[in-house]
């Protein structure tokens, strides 16, 4: 999961463009994701992104769920897919997601 932070309440609105949270659902739109508003943390979610308000830190956040590839790796014997990451693991990117 990764979340982008495109606005705030009253009290930090002027830190954020009004526009971010359109240009961000933008982008995701023309890379072939799709809008969930139900979609979490599962494989069936991955390509989706949802627009959330914390109102607990008074954030409007866009929280995108990567696509990812499923690989048949028969090294580990019993011909089960694992997952691999589009985003390589040692790079800053997969550290915070």
């Amino acid at each position: 999961r990764i979340t982008f932070v495109t606005g705030a309440g009253k009290l930090g609105r002027s830190k954020y463009d009004d526009g971010a949270a359109r240009a961000v659902t933008s982008v995701l739109k023309e890379l072939g994701y799709e809008e969930d508003r139900g979609s979490s943390c599962v494989l069936e979610c991955a390509g989706t992104f949802k627009l959330q308000h914390d109102t607990g830190k008074n954030l409007k956040t866009v929280v995108v769920h990567p696509k990812v590839t499923l690989t048949n790796n028969s090294d580990n014997g019993n011909n089960v897919p694992t997952f691999q990451s589009l985003v390589p693991e040692n790079s800053p990117d997969y550290k915070i997601a």
